[in-house]
């Protein structure tokens, strides 16, 4: 059974997500594009270390 607080936390989550999708539509167009590998570069470690913090219980390598 959910609390008050997590009631509360899922409120202010979802306030979050809202604003930020709404104020995300009145930006500018980005002018140019990232190549795939520049791209890789930066989201594959990104990608790795949400999967170990989202998967403590992995066993190291």
């Amino acid at each position: 059974m959910a609390t008050l607080a997590d009631n509360l936390i899922l409120a202010c989550w979802i306030a979050l997500v809202l604003y930020w999708v709404i104020s995300a539509r009145r930006v500018k167009p980005i002018l140019e594009q990232q190549s795939l590998p520049v791209a890789l570069t930066h989201r594959l470690p990104l990608g790795l270390g949400w999967w170990l913090l989202a998967y403590p219980e992995l066993p190291p390598p």
